[in-house]
């Protein structure tokens, strides 16, 4: 398999879009768990308290926030992409770079988000009069590991469109290189 071709235009835009449908995904798990710790477990014994639901509101915020922010930032990444592959320049170079780099800190952030999370539903709801119970338990942490699977694979899947400029640039100056040689070599 040839490497280069990873880092062609159109399997750069499937990247993309990849990241842009893994994050939508993720987005809808997480409406989902909030769906489930509002209607759900309340069936299992939890009561409303402003003490819990204010950290968690806070934290689902802030999740949803940076995880919509990855989103555009993805949708943001293919213009620099596009405009490299039909002119790079410095600008585009750049952009291309830093848009799916700020993406995987807005994932980052999503995960450590995603945790915070987890850590409420995980252990303080218990002092709020849910009882443990494998039903609900097994239910939140499929929800759970599939959106943070989905994050994990988004930040992975970014990568090669960060680098992807770089490499390009490189590829660019190599073929110069060559092509003097064979004239020197001419000569």
């Amino acid at each position: 398999m040839n490497v280069k071709k990873v880092f062609e235009f159109k399997n750069i835009l499937f990247l993309l879009l990849l990241s842009i449908v893994l994050n939508i995904i993720g987005f809808l798990l997480i409406l989902r768990i909030d769906s489930f710790v509002h209607v759900d477990l309340y069936n299992y014994g939890l009561i409303f308290d402003n003490e819990w639901a204010k950290n968690y509101w806070f934290f689902k915020d802030l999740l949803l926030t940076f995880l919509s922010g990855s989103i555009i930032i993805s949708i943001l990444s293919l213009i620099p992409h596009y405009d490299h592959n039909k002119q790079p320049t410095n600008f585009s170079k750049w952009a291309g770079i830093l848009l799916p780099l700020t993406g995987i800190v807005y994932e980052t952030l999503s995960i450590i988000f995603l945790a915070q999370l987890n850590q409420i539903i995980q252990n303080d709801l218990y002092q709020f009069g849910i009882l443990s119970n494998f039903d609900w338990s097994a239910e939140y942490s499929n929800l759970y590991i599939a959106a943070l699977t989905m994050m994990i694979i988004a930040i992975v899947v970014l990568i090669i469109p960060m680098i992807r400029p770089t490499i390009k640039q490189q590829d660019k100056k190599t073929k110069k290189a060559v092509k003097r040689k064979k004239l020197k070599n001419q000569k």
